[in-house]
């Protein structure tokens, strides 16, 4: 035997066959990955928050103009309007320290925003009258105005040029569907 066939390896024992393989991901952690990947592409920046707020306030104000309108208490309409405006101007921010203290405790969502929208989302809520009207009103328009204004921010400020298709394809689909709702 020569030298040259001791030093040559075999190819049946390759060194990296020796190497334990990682072992493939279960299904349910690549459908995690694949869900994250995807989230982070498409997830909202602050400006959506910022006009989520400025949407529902916008709806809280329309709210408050046809509280005015339909209040009726007998001293007029700028008696009326203007109580309607102290209840709001007063309500909202006292709502929205009410839900950034009671968020503050569970540590999960941009309080003053989630308080704010809350706010005039209760706003809506006393527009409608009984409970059962009402609350669902609320919730539909608080998430079309706040949808309507978060997707108008982000395309105004949120440098969708930038972004990945797929957010820009999910900004303009709920901002349509937004408007629709609206209509």
């Amino acid at each position: 035997m020569s030298m040259d066939e001791l030093i040559t390896s075999n190819p049946a024992l390759d060194p990296q066959d020796a190497l334990p393989r990682p072992e493939r991901k279960p299904r349910w952690g690549r459908l995690r990955d694949w869900f994250l990947k995807q989230w982070a592409a498409v997830r909202p920046g602050p400006e959506a928050r910022r006009g989520a707020v400025w949407g529902t306030l916008a709806a809280a104000a329309a709210c408050v103009v046809i509280g005015g309108l339909y209040l009726r208490t007998g001293f007029g309409y700028l008696f009326d309007f203007a109580f309607c405006i102290v209840f709001a101007a007063l309500f909202i921010p006292l709502a929205a320290l009410l839900v950034a203290l009671l968020i503050t405790i569970f540590r999960r969502l941009p309080r003053l925003a989630t308080g704010f929208i809350f706010g005039s989302c209760v706003i809506l809520m006393v527009l409608w009258g009984p409970p059962e009207v009402a609350v669902p009103m609320a919730v539909l328009l608080g998430l079309t105005e706040g949808i309507l204004g978060a997707t108008i921010a982000t395309f105004f400020w949120g440098n969708l040029r930038q972004a990945a298709l797929s957010k820009k394809i999910v900004v303009a689909s709920l901002f349509l569907l937004a408007l629709m709702v609206n209509v």
